[in-house]
């Protein structure tokens, strides 16, 4: 039985060692293997350095993994531009660039001019950025050249398909000229309101015949309230007292006839026309109505100093000019045509021709009005030629007819709106 073995030992043996001679050879072709590959690997990465650089930028900005394989989609192109007020670039600004709207994966990321990521080394005062995936972007200053003031307004671009280049101006004024506006501090802001009020009957003047009136209305602004100055001034007259109105945040007030008739004492049952000026005076930066208190919770403004580039951000005041051929809306009205003679005349005043001859005049009247045409006529004629009573007494008068009807009266209208624009006072 042992015999019979020894023949298969040796096979076995033989078949062992074959197996670990081939094992042996096949672990020296992987690790040539393996050693070649890091090496490809290696120059590959080298060659691809600097769009993996982009890859990071790209990938701050979306929150996305950027692989190699799919960098050649990333064909976008952002360029920044700063320049001064007068045009002129400027070198040396540093920008934050993140996606639009962000998100929680999003970034930002940080760029100078001139700097490591910049790809535009040849014109100064211009940034490019390129590879970047479509998207919207927000740029935003951070730092500006120096002697040169910060451009606060972000931009927001977009980089699509059809538009794969984008630009952002960015301006930055001198910080000497702007601390130089700022030294301009202001006191106060004063807005000159031009009204009309009441009525011409003639040919008096300065405006033709009617009835006119001037709304002046007053807006806030801002979200405090804020006591203002009012003051009327009649062109050739006296001036009003000044008066303080509170005008609460985003309200408005305003100023009618009836109030400047009221703040110059004139009452309101005069209609005789008046004109001149409301001036409507806001103190800033302190002054006298700072000191003036009010239910209202009136404020001077500001906390910051207010300069002469602030002065359009207070209030809104707007005239609102009307004028009529009447004082009261048209309307029809009853008119009497009563003929008459005058037969005698003691005060020799009116004229002879007008004598012992037929004469009509036409008069208005109300529904069920009860007169004495004789007594109207002696009225008409007293107002006309200057009578006095006697010489109205002595008049002799012979109705010989009377007739009613109807008659229209006719209004023209016009309105006119303007803006009242600042003015600021240090």
């Amino acid at each position: 039985m042992s015999s019979k073995c020894k023949p298969d030992s040796i096979i076995i043996s033989v078949i062992v060692l074959l197996l670990a001679f081939f094992i042996m050879q096949s672990m020296q072709h992987v690790s040539g293997f393996i050693a070649d590959s890091l090496s490809s690997s290696s120059s590959y990465s080298s060659s691809f350095s600097s769009s993996l650089f982009i890859g990071q930028i790209a990938n701050a900005l979306d929150g996305r993994d950027i692989k190699l394989s799919s960098m050649n989609n990333a064909n976008g192109t952002l360029t920044i531009v700063t320049v001064s007020n007068n045009g002129s670039s400027l070198p040396g600004a540093t920008y934050s660039i993140s996606s639009y709207p962000a998100t929680s994966s999003s970034g930002n990321f940080t760029i100078t001019d001139d700097g490591p990521e910049d790809t535009n080394r040849v014109t100064r005062g211009i940034i490019s950025i390129s590879r970047l995936h479509g998207g919207n972007y927000m740029v935003t200053e951070l730092k500006a050249p120096e002697g040169y003031i910060v451009d606060k307004l972000s931009k927001v671009i977009q980089i699509s398909a059809n538009q794969s280049s984008a630009g952002a101006t960015f301006t930055n004024n001198n910080a000497l000229s702007q601390q130089q506006n700022n030294n301009s501090q202001i006191k106060s802001i004063t807005y000159t309101a031009k009204f009309e009020c009441g009525s011409i009957i003639g040919n008096e003047g300065p405006l033709r015949p009617g009835h006119y009136d001037t709304d002046i209305s007053i807006f806030n602004r801002q979200e405090y309230s804020i006591n203002i100055l009012l003051n009327v001034i009649v062109n050739g007259g006296a001036n009003s007292n000044a008066i303080v109105k509170t005008i609460q945040p985003q309200t408005s007030t305003g100023v009618v006839c009836k109030d400047i008739r009221q703040f110059l004492g004139m009452g309101n049952n005069s209609k005789g026309l008046i004109e001149g000026f409301v001036i409507i005076r806001l103190d800033v930066n302190g002054g006298i109505l700072g000191s003036i208190p009010s239910s209202g919770g009136g404020t001077v403004i500001s906390s910051s100093p207010v300069t002469v580039d602030d002065i359009n951000n207070f209030l809104d005041v707007h005239i609102f000019y009307t004028a009529n051929a009447l004082e009261f809306l048209p309307r029809e009205i009853l008119v009497k045509e009563i003929g008459f003679f005058i037969l005698n005349d003691t005060s020799s005043k009116i004229p002879k021709s007008l004598l012992m001859k037929p004469l009509d005049i036409t008069v208005q009247s109300q529904m069920n009005e009860i007169f004495d045409p004789e007594s109207k006529i002696r009225g008409i004629l007293s107002g006309r030629y200057n009578l006095s009573d006697n010489e109205v007494a002595g008049l002799r008068i012979k109705i010989i007819n009377m007739s009613i009807g109807v008659a229209a009266m006719i209004d023209d209208h016009a309105i006119s709106s303007s803006i009242v624009r600042p003015q600021a006072s240090s």
